[in-house]
């Protein structure tokens, strides 16, 4: 027979978020981020909820505010078949970055050292809310590599943030989250 995989829940988590960011940082299909995303929150939410490290978005509380047919809508939509060949979705994909922010977060609580690719995408999420004025400065640079300015990247491209900013980690080192 042929080759054969051990894919632990860790190995699976990972795999299929970096994956996920790879294709945002390339703008590809939002419907293939979203279901990679949301494939590795679901699972990091069922092995984090048993040792007290939920998820932020998939919480009971989260569920109360928004409720589940919203925070799910389109995760069920891009699983599940329908008997109207016509059926659409309207979403913005902001909340699948959300829930990539979500993802990574649960990944440096349960399962450390966040992937370069993780890495690079949650500082520029976090570089991106500074610019909106949604967090300090002190909370978006402390996931930057050492050195550089957030006035230096917060207007680049996503893909010119990864050209930039992955290479730096790799030279520079992960940031300490």
């Amino acid at each position: 027979m042929g080759e054969h995989v051990i894919l632990t829940r860790e190995r699976a988590i990972k795999e299929q978020l970096d994956t996920a960011i790879w294709l945002w940082f390339l703008s590809e299909p939002a419907s293939a981020v979203h279901a990679l995303t949301d494939n590795a929150l679901t699972i990091l939410h069922d092995v984090g909820g048993k040792i007290g490290k939920e998820s932020h978005f998939y919480s009971k509380e989260m569920h109360k505010l928004h409720g589940r047919d919203r925070i799910k809508g389109l995760s069920n939509f891009l699983k599940h078949g329908s008997k109207d060949s016509k059926a659409a979705y309207k979403f913005s994909p902001v909340w699948t970055e959300g829930l990539m922010m979500d993802a990574i977060n649960s990944v440096m609580k349960i399962y450390p050292p966040p992937s370069l690719l993780m890495a690079t995408c949650f500082a520029r999420l976090l570089s991106v809310h500074f610019a909106a004025g949604r967090i300090d400065r002190t909370e978006a640079e402390k996931y930057l590599p050492k050195g550089v300015a957030l006035e230096e990247v917060t207007l680049l491209s996503k893909r010119k943030f990864l050209e930039t900013i992955l290479p730096l980690f790799v030279e520079r080192g992960l940031s300490e989250p």
